[in-house]
């Protein structure tokens, strides 16, 4: 985050009054106050991060994205409950890695923060896609949306298709991972 003079000395202003009123609401007014007096502009996007305060905006293309991810996850894991026992198990035979089960899993949290964001906005104060309320932080712990791509070019494909075939969750199941390389070399 970049400030002027004039925009810390307002911020060092409001952190003062913040300390002075005992305001408790979450953002650590000694944490900002020594950022901007130790000119550690870093930390303030870190602790913007933490309070859901995004220190840029996010654009169409990314909330655009991940509702696109939601939808698909709704067919996908709606789908699942609908299969057989023994389409289940095909589903898993024939994955890989062995798709078990369609669960969202969200985004990771700290490299694909804006994704997440949006998809816990989405959720949690617009209210859409509430089958996901229950999933407390949307953290996947390890980036996804390369993996979610690959997917969402296979749903496109078979968008009209509902409730989804076996057949096609295979296929969104198996683009989720990269392609094995063949080594072609000789040694």
């Amino acid at each position: 985050m970049k400030m002027s003079q004039e925009q810390k000395l307002l911020a060092l202003l409001l952190c003062d009054i913040h300390k002075s009123l005992g305001i408790k609401d979450g953002l650590n007014a000694d944490l900002i106050s020594g950022a901007i007096s130790g000119g550690h502009d870093w930390a303030l996007d870190w602790e913007l991060e933490e309070q859901s305060i995004p220190s840029e905006t996010i654009s169409d293309c990314i909330a655009s994205f991940v509702t696109s991810v939601l939808d698909m996850f709704s067919a996908l894991e709606d789908s699942f409950e609908r299969l057989s026992t023994e389409e289940k198990t095909r589903l898993s035979d024939e994955t890989r890695p062995s798709c078990d089960n369609v669960s969202f899993r969200g985004f990771d949290g700290n490299y694909e923060g804006k994704y997440r964001s949006v998809c816990r906005f989405l959720i949690k104060k617009m209210n859409r896609f509430s089958e996901f309320e229950e999933r407390a932080s949307l953290n996947s712990h390890r980036p996804t949306v390369d993996s979610y791509q690959r997917m969402l070019d296979v749903f496109s494909q078979n968008i009209e298709e509902y409730p989804l075939s076996i057949e096609t969750m295979i296929k969104i199941c198996n683009a989720k991972s990269l392609p094995k390389i063949v080594n072609t070399r000789q040694a």
